[in-house]
């Protein structure tokens, strides 16, 4: 690309035009191409260069020198992922985005995207020294329409503040369930909401997305427009481009129940034998969904229903369970109350704590379940001995309906089993860079037992949850052969170039399928 029409694409004033030309007429070489696949990393520090210039230092850029760069780093929830990048830009709007993916196209600059930074994975959302991150933090506007059937979301939002806008208007979202997690992230990688059962997955609920693709156009995709690139969205990852608004349908939740309760240990195979029954009980009773979680020392347990009845029947195998104390009192409260309640007590831990996540997806079975917790027991106070590792157990329960809600929305890119399923999940949390090693072998040993004895019971089932994998999984691969065909073709058609399969770093991409 000659200079003129480069400079051009990137829509400057006049004097941000000149120093960008200045900049790049003081390379060692006027082609653009060869300073792009120079190995010396040219290309990289004349592109964080580019960008100081186009976005501006401490509005839109932030470099090594920057006051707030270690703190921009470290805003991931993982301190595995605390990387440091090039730069960091943080577009304000989508002609921001198209303007940062032409600099990192034309200079074939390896980036990474952040959201909310809550994925645990290095690379997914962080960036290395040779490498950019596209920080969507400033993109964070919450608007709701006068009709109240719709709001639009940017990507740099947290739940918290969708919740916190949306609190008294009579209407809510199928979002996350932890008001400290991202937008993006989680609905691209499907979503597990607290009331699945009624409206499906958080991606389910996604009326348009608004995309900025690989060659800087921005482009549209709903039911009605660009229709396959709104269903491989829909669980997709952030292998087809960078969204920058998400049209989310609302769903008329106002005033809802809620309560958790805190457990010794000696009460986990009671609470997990109750799941069993209460998600038989979920085929049927659509308004409810549970919180639970095992810890080393204590369990979580909580439910939450979309109307405001104390304590409704649908949760009776639950209430005679001998408990230690109340994690949150029963509520009849607001989304917005209940994510305040339990947010910055269950996953707003400090984020300079390692994780590793991963999760496992198989059909109800109290078998499983006790040999899974037998197991997970004994690997966890294994590590916690050694390390001080706290590694976590979560069931979460799923219905048929949950299912199906996806495929009548004009379907997902999942291809989940239509039937009551569990996707279980683990969190392991250490302090330590020595212990990484000796955690993760003992994590991957766990997962490898868990995932031989559900395939000997014929309970394994081949979906594997995007948000709750670790980088040593293959969650596309789950989706089946026919939907990764399918999620290639729309690659391939609105990423001729495949940039987001070359030069993203890293994440589940369509590359390593």
């Amino acid at each position: 690309m000659a200079y003129n029409q480069f400079i051009q694409s990137l829509d400057l004033s006049n004097s941000e035009a000149l120093r960008v030309r200045a900049l790049l007429e003081s390379q060692a070489t006027d082609d653009l191409e060869q300073i792009a696949t120079s190995s010396t990393g040219q290309n990289v520090a004349l592109a964080s260069s580019i960008a100081k210039i186009v976005f501006r230092e401490n509005i839109g850029w932030i470099g090594p020198d920057s006051e707030n760069y270690i703190a921009t780093c470290e805003a991931n929830w993982s301190a595995t992922c605390h990387l440091h990048p090039s730069c960091i830009i943080q577009p304000a709007d989508k002609h921001d985005v198209a303007k940062a993916l032409q600099i990192i196209t034309t200079l074939k600059v390896p980036f990474a995207i952040r959201s909310g930074g809550h994925n645990p994975n290095r690379g997914w959302a962080s960036a290395g020294e040779n490498a950019i991150l596209i920080d969507m933090n400033r993109i964070c506007n919450v608007v709701l329409s006068q009709d109240k059937k719709t709001v639009e979301i940017g990507p740099g939002n947290r739940w918290q503040k969708v919740y916190e806008t949306l609190d008294g208007s009579g209407v809510s979202v199928i979002g996350g369930r932890t008001g400290d997690v991202g937008i993006g992230g989680l609905i691209l990688g499907g979503g597990f909401p607290s009331f699945s059962s009624e409206y499906g997955l958080a991606c389910d609920n996604v009326r348009s997305f608004e995309m900025v693709l690989s060659d800087s156009s921005i482009v549209n995709a709903s039911r009605t427009e660009n229709p396959d690139l709104f269903w491989a969205l829909k669980g997709g990852g952030s292998n087809f481009g960078i969204v920058t608004k998400f049209t989310y349908w609302t769903v008329p939740i106002d005033k809802i129940w809620f309560a958790a309760r805190i457990y010794e240990p000696s009460a986990n195979e009671q609470i997990l034998k109750a799941i069993e029954t209460w998600q038989k009980a979920a085929e049927n009773e659509r308004r409810g969904s549970i919180i639970h979680h095992i810890g080393h020392k204590r369990t979580l347990l909580g439910w939450i229903y979309s109307s405001p009845v104390e304590f409704p029947p649908l949760f009776e195998m639950f209430y005679d369970i001998p408990y230690e104390s109340w994690f949150v009192e029963p509520t009849i409260g607001t989304i917005l109350d209940f994510t305040k309640s339990t947010s910055n007590r269950v996953l707003g831990t400090p984020q300079k704590l390692r994780r590793e996540a991963f999760g496992i997806t198989t059909r109800p079975n109290t078998e499983f379940h006790t040999l899974a917790y037998d197991r997970w027991r004994q690997v966890t106070d294994q590590l916690y001995e050694q390390t001080g590792c706290d590694m976590g157990m979560v069931v979460q329960p799923l219905t048929t309906s949950a299912m199906k809600i996806g495929r009548e929305n004009g379907g997902n890119a999942l291809n989940t089993a239509v039937e009551p399923q569990q996707w279980m999940s683990y969190l392991a949390q250490w302090v330590k860079e020595d212990d990484d090693e000796p955690v993760r072998k003992a994590v991957f040993e766990l997962r490898d037992y868990l995932r031989e004895n559900a395939a000997r019971m014929g309970i394994l089932l081949p979906f594997v949850f995007m948000n709750n994998a670790t980088f040593a999984q293959d969650p596309l691969t789950g989706y089946g052969a026919q939907h990764i065909a399918r999620m290639k073709e729309v690659s391939r058609k609105y990423d001729a170039e495949q940039v987001f399969q070359t030069l993203q770093g890293d994440g589940f991409l369509l590359r390593k399928v």
